[in-house]
């Protein structure tokens, strides 16, 4: 996340890069996933610790209160975001004989292009052979 996406918008969207900056930690999430993570004196404290300038040895409630709710804000709008694309491109995809040709990446850093269909039952796309 931090080199592929957050890096990568920062001259796009400084907001965005900042939101991201400020909900995203792969520490925080391998620690929940593996139950590495203990709550004690008001806080959340993380087993997978290590001394490194990324690595977070623990935060406040109030803290991880302010990071949940900006994950939140992230997700719900990421969702909004992705809905109404999704919408826009099946709608312009019903117009042009229900196809449409999307760049899709190859082996090699390559990308070709390839048709995709889209189906109003069931809300889905699917690669036209």
């Amino acid at each position: 996340i931090r080199n592929k996406i957050r890096n990568k918008i920062k001259a796009k969207s400084k907001l965005f890069h900042s939101l991201i900056t400020d909900t995203y930690s792969q520490q925080i999430r391998n620690a929940i996933a593996h139950s590495q993570y203990y709550f004690i004196q008001g806080g959340i404290y993380y087993s997978n610790y290590k001394s490194d300038k990324f690595s977070i040895e623990g935060m406040g409630f109030k803290d991880w209160e302010s990071r949940f709710s900006k994950t939140l804000s992230l997700f719900f709008l990421f969702e909004k975001y992705l809905t109404e694309i999704h919408n826009k491109y099946a709608e312009k995809t019903l117009n042009q004989g229900n196809q449409i040709e999307i760049m899709v990446p190859l082996e090699n850093d390559k990308f070709g292009f390839m048709l995709l269909e889209y189906f109003e039952i069931g809300n889905r796309w699917i690669f036209k052979q």
